[in-house]
């Protein structure tokens, strides 16, 4: 498996009674500007380009929204309807509604603290 990290800000989009909706970029593409490419080793970059995440999107893969990671600390999925992708110009987008949980509820103050700016994610090469 290899993980990326994202540039960016993670956005709250508050909800009456309930924990914001969770959105931001899971992965941004390549376009020439520091922190849209990774270096793998020295003189070897990699870059994602448009267009990367449209089977993914369409097939509707079952991906899950986690924290750090772990498989039990799940924010939102795919099949549930609590995690929507998009794609646009930028790269892959989400929307993550939150469980009231904890762990939700603590990533919410540690977004609106500005301790957590950025989000990360997980794939396999294939």
């Amino acid at each position: 498996m290899e993980r990326r990290t994202t540039p960016g800000k993670i956005l709250l989009e508050n909800r009456q009674d309930k924990l914001p909706v969770i959105t931001g970029y899971a992965a941004v593409y390549y376009d020439g500007t520091p922190g849209t490419e990774f270096q793998l080793w020295e003189n070897t970059v990699e870059r994602i380009l448009p267009g990367s995440f449209d089977s993914a999107l369409a097939r509707k893969d079952d991906a899950r929204a986690l924290f750090n990671h772990d498989p039990n600390l799940v924010l939102g999925r795919v099949s549930s309807g609590t995690l929507r992708l998009s794609a646009d110009s930028k790269g892959l987008k989400y929307e993550i509604v939150p469980p009231v949980t904890r762990t939700a509820e603590d990533l919410v103050a540690m977004i609106q603290r500005g301790d957590v700016t950025g989000s990360s994610f997980e794939f396999l090469v294939t």
